[in-house]
């Protein structure tokens, strides 16, 4: 079987630049421990599963040329730990969520996510409402011939050209945005998605690029870049341990055997939540997915799924666009909409639920109101079957339901293994980074990390952090993420970076991860086994996982991505927008049918059948949530929106 993820050492010299004495390893086998840079060309991504893909190219809005970052829905909270603070009418905080340290927030700080789309909020037109006037390549059921270029790129004259935010080649080579448009995410637009301003034709981070900096007219002089919408000093990085644009993904290699940190996202992150030990909901929950190369994100996508290897109680609506999995009990007192499969594994109650295609049940089944079920109940011939229950048919038979996310001992992530290895082995000195530098700074500060592997002591301050990746980057961290000053992390459009931090996330400040027009490119895995608490504002877009402890919300969270976590317990109000395009990301990594395996998670979350990497016969030789259609493990909405 192919590690998950083997303890990581630094490039070697065919990808990063050769014998320097940089302390770079030559990948001799005498460690035992290598990672490498796949520089061969990536195989044509417009793989056949792609090309059933029919997401549009819709965006949702903030106006071109604002100079400011706020749209209406993201307006500061009420529902902060400021003494006298009246809550909006929206908010239902529990009240002891208010009383926990890390919500001594700054006021000005709390920009709250917007909640967009859950059917019974009255919406802002200016919150996630797609714009009539987008405009660009909507036929998204042929995918993108990359040729050889990296995700959100595509070969054009010779030359990888972000299409994702070029307005001369928007969402494909050629393609011209009209004057007063952007590229959003692959199409022209009068709009950005979430905090993003357009400036010059695309659409930017105002409170990250120094190029535009706090509005679209702010070049930060030499030596110093843009931390929370200001020019302030930059830490000195030098060159890269490699050419970044010919800088493949990191592929781990450990006592011959072979993964890659793509394929490591792409088989944890297969569910829009997912939760080893349980899931306990007190407000709303929102779920859909959208796939973020063709375009933006646009509402109520399919194959946003939530599962559960425990129980899964919620005593609020839900809104699920995608399969819907809980290993024991599963108790739904409040409206629930499912707009995939349903599996409980040890009974059901719901007060009103409605499911769209099959469900299966392994114990009794009851509702105060009424279950509707579009396709087959599959039930054991033990069960009960108690009040307004309707299916399309019943089926009595054995139901088993197990453990839907990556939970065993032998498949989680050893993030602290791996921070503790590149605390000595790394490209710092490489690059002259020092790994106490963002150690409590005395001043807001901006980090550039070019490709590569880097470590710091910490991400701890109280003024303002930027941390921005350009090429293909692991970042290792050997403390935590803390602090009371607002901490950007995020990838350019041109690179892919995975963080891995040993400690936690405590934070009483604003937490910016990733960018919602390309979530994919931003994953972060944090190693601590105790609770990851989030009561101020954060805006993700990136895939966040925490398989050793558990992860508490207790303000409204917007993400674009998704969240892996060994419990989920939510007091507000969360939207999780699925990326699709996490589903492959490891593309250029993964095995070739005929390849030996033990499982799917071997093949890229393909089948492995009869010990070999190859076309699946059933959804269960795949790894869930995908379905098996026409031979291949597929995203629900993949061939079926």
């Amino acid at each position: 079987m192919l590690a998950l993820l083997a303890l990581l050492t630094t490039l070697t010299g065919a990808a990063c630049g050769g014998e320097d004495g940089s302390g770079l390893n030559q990948g001799d086998g005498t460690s035992g421990l290598d990672v490498v840079s796949d520089t061969s060309s990536a195989e044509d991504t417009g793989a056949e599963a792609d090309s059933l893909v029919a997401d549009t190219a819709e965006t949702p809005d903030t106006a071109v040329g604002q100079d400011t970052t706020a749209p209406s829905d993201t307006a500061e909270p009420s529902d902060t730990a400021e003494p006298g603070d009246t809550a909006e009418p929206g908010d239902t905080a529990e009240p002891s969520d208010t009383a926990e340290p890390s919500d001594s927030v700054e006021p000005s700080d709390s920009v709250e996510p917007s909640d967009t789309t859950s059917p019974s909020d009255t919406v802002e037109p200016s919150d996630t409402t797609p714009p009539a006037d987008t405009t660009g390549p909507t036929d998204t059921s042929e995918p993108p011939d990359t040729g050889g270029c990296p995700l959100y790129h595509r070969l054009c004259d010779g030359v990888c050209v972000n299409t994702n935010a070029d307005p001369d080649n928007c969402g494909e080579c050629g393609h011209t945005c009209d004057a007063g448009q952007a590229c959003s995410a692959g199409g022209c637009s009068s709009t950005c998605l979430g905090n993003l301003v357009a400036c010059d034709g695309t659409c930017v981070d105002t409170r990250t690029h120094p190029d535009y900096c706090g509005d679209c007219f702010t070049k930060c002089p030499e030596g110093q870049g843009c931390a929370d919408s200001h020019c302030v000093p930059s830490v000195t990085v030098g060159d890269p341990p490699a050419d970044c644009a010919e800088f493949g993904p990191l592929v781990v290699d450990l006592d011959g055997e072979e993964t890659c940190l793509d394929v490591t996202a792409e088989t944890n992150f297969t569910w829009a939540l997912c939760s080893c030990d349980g899931i306990d909901l007190s407000n709303e929950v929102l779920t859909d997915a959208y796939d973020s190369r063709f375009g933006p994100y646009v509402p109520g996508g399919l194959g946003g799924g939530v599962g559960t290897g425990g129980a899964f109680d919620a005593s609020n609506k839900l809104t699920i666009n995608g399969t819907f999995w809980a290993a024991a009990e599963m108790s739904l007192s409040n409206d629930v909409v499912v707009a995939g499969e349903l599996r409980a594994g040890a009974g059901l109650f719901a007060a009103l639920l409605d499911v769209a295609l099959d469900a299966w049940v392994g114990g009794n089944v009851s509702t105060g109101s009424t279950i509707t079920i579009d396709g087959t109940l599959h039930v054991p011939s033990t069960a009960t079957i108690t009040g307004n229950v309707i299916a399309g048919a019943t089926v009595q038979e054995p139901v088993s339901v197990g453990q839907p996310c990556r939970c065993a001992p032998e498949q989680l992530v050893p993030v602290a293994d791996l921070v503790s290895h590149f605390a000595a082995d790394n490209d710092n000195a490489y690059v002259g980074l020092d790994p106490g530098v963002l150690n409590w700074p005395g001043a807001a500060v901006h980090l550039t990390l070019p490709c590569g592997t880097y470590y710091l002591d910490n991400i701890a301050s109280s003024h303002a952090i930027t941390i921005v990746a350009t090429g293909r980057t692991a970042l290792f961290v050997g403390g935590d993420i803390a602090g009371s000053g607002n901490i950007q992390i995020v990838p350019s459009p041109e690179a892919e970076l995975d963080v891995f931090v040993a400690g936690t996330l405590d934070t009483s400040s604003k937490l910016t991860l990733g960018s919602p027009n390309f979530p994919a490119l931003l994953r972060i895995y944090f190693g601590t086994d105790q609770q990851i608490s989030v009561s101020n504002s954060v805006e993700i877009g990136g895939f966040l996982w925490a398989g050793y402890g558990s992860f508490r919300a207790s303000n409204k969270i917007e993400i674009f991505g998704g969240i892996f976590t060994g419990a989920f317990d939510a007091s507000n109000k969360i939207d999780i927008h699925y990326d699709r395009a996490i589903l492959d990301v490891g593309v250029e990594c993964e095995p070739p049918e005929g390849t030996g395996c033990d499982s799917c998670e071997d093949c890229g979350n393909q089948a492995c059948v009869d010990g070999e990497c190859g076309a699946c016969v059933t959804t269960d030789d795949c790894c869930a949530p995908l379905l098996c259609i026409e031979g291949q493990c597929l995203s629900l909405g993949i061939g079926t929106d």
